[in-house]
C-alpha cells in the first residue's frame, strides 16, 4: 500500500481561458546636445481583473562615447491577481 501526501481532493479537467491584451509605446526625444529623454508607457488589459497603465521616464547623456550617464524612474508593474 502506498501513501501519497498532498494529493487530496478531486482532479477534474479544467477548461479555463483568459483574454489578455497589452501595448507599449517608447520614444527617444533629444533635448539638448547629447541629452536624450526616453518616455514610455505600458498598458495591459486583463479580462477578469481589469486594466493597468504604467509610465516610465529615462534620461541619457554624456560628454563622450566613453562616459555615459543614464537614469530612469518607473512605476513597478505587477500582473493584477
Amino acid at each position: 500500500m502506498a501513501i501519497f501526501s498532498g494529493y487530496g481532493g478531486n482532479f477534474f479537467p479544467q477548461d479555463v481561458q483568459r483574454n489578455v491584451a497589452g501595448a507599449s509605446l517608447e520614444l527617444q526625444v533629444p533635448i539638448i546636445g547629447t541629452l536624450v529623454a526616453n518616455p514610455a508607457v505600458r498598458y495591459d488589459h486583463y479580462q477578469v481583473t481589469g486594466q493597468k497603465t504604467t509610465p516610465k521616464i529615462g534620461l541619457r547623456g554624456g560628454r563622450s562615447r566613453k562616459c555615459l550617464l543614464r537614469g530612469s524612474y518607473r512605476k513597478d508593474f505587477a500582473r493584477p491577481a
